[in-house]
């Protein structure tokens, strides 16, 4: 148990959390560190599996309407596939190479794992300025006169900093820190906004959703899972809308364009790679069937999170048998 002083503290080394650690520690006089509870720094683009990030014009997205530190990340990503992994043609000669999906003016899509590996690299660069201290939860902070002094850590440790900043997933530090918040839909009367609800929702929140990693085996190949015990009344409160048996609609293309529900969140396309590891297709199943219906998170209790977590991904595993 230490304390211990730096000019920043990113709590959550999230997408965003690892974006701020960098861009802190660009700066040659700024000493910071990155706190984060699992051992996966990167959040949606990695340990979530969000292999699709969310990307909007593309037309313009490589050159001109994203931050210069968002393209240098994306390029690093190409980078490790270059140097990593035999390309095909078809991949080598594509003007904006997409190891997931390979399609012209189609949103970056990649191999977690090769996401997390190069964002790792981009913070071990920026030492000892800037420490990544992983297996490091939060559980209680100081506030003096209205501003956060410390945080202090399950390990015991104290961190003293001037700026603190929470990019948790789930805003965890606002209790610790006696911080007012809300969750869902707050009633008119609290906000007086013309299109909010006359009652409260709090429950109206984004499902939590259990992504869970596919790959497009070769034909004649026996892959099935076991059926889960509670299959059937998972199925009926999840609402499945596949027909026993046939997935053919998995592969089958979108109305509009050459996406299926399989390559929605595709993060390996086997058309740029020439055989090697990534010879099949891989995606992640991130969809409205395994959005989780029963229960939202955060429900302010650990113990029922753990729940809701352990439902989501039961409903995942269900909906890929």
């Amino acid at each position: 148990m230490a304390t211990q002083n730096f000019d920043v503290v990113v709590v959550g080394a999230s997408f965003g959390g690892v974006a701020a650690a960098l861009a802190a520690a660009a700066d040659p006089k700024v000493n910071v560190v990155l706190l984060e509870p699992s051992q996966w720094i990167g959040g949606q683009a990695t340990a979530q599996g969000v292999t699709r990030w969310d990307e909007a014009g593309m037309d313009l997205i490589e050159t001109a309407s994203t931050t210069k530190s968002y393209r240098d990340l994306r390029n690093s990503v190409r980078s490790w596939f270059a140097n990593n992994a035999p390309l095909s043609n078809y991949g080598q000669n594509q003007q904006y190479f997409n190891p997931g999906f390979a399609r012209p003016n189609y949103p970056f899509a990649a191999d977690p794992s090769v996401v997390h590996s190069v964002l790792t690299q981009k913070v071990a660069a920026l030492a000892p300025r800037l420490q990544l201290r992983l297996g490091e939860t939060v559980v209680a902070v100081n506030v003096q006169s209205g501003s956060v002094k410390s945080v202090t850590t399950a390990s015991g440790d104290t961190y003293v900093a001037g700026v603190f900043l929470d990019a948790t997933d789930l805003g965890d530090l606002l209790p610790l820190a006696g911080i007012k918040w809300t969750i869902g839909a707050e009633a008119h009367a609290d906000t007086q906004e013309p299109d909010a609800p006359a009652q409260a929702h709090p429950e109206w929140v984004q499902p939590v959703t259990v992504p869970i990693a596919l790959e497009h085996r070769p034909d004649g190949e026996n892959h099935l899972v076991t059926k889960p015990a509670n299959y059937d009344d998972i199925a009926r409160s999840q609402q499945f809308h596949l027909v026993d048996g046939d997935i053919n609609g998995v592969f089958m293309p979108l109305p509009g364009g050459e996406e299926s529900l399989f390559g929605y969140r595709q993060y390996v396309d086997s058309r740029n790679f020439a055989g090697g590891n990534y010879a099949n297709d891989r995606s992640t199943m991130n969809v409205g069937s395994n959005d989780y219906q029963a229960a939202t998170l955060p429900t302010g209790d650990p113990a029922k999170d753990a729940q809701v977590y352990a439902g989501a991904r039961d409903a995942s595993i269900a909906f890929v048998y």
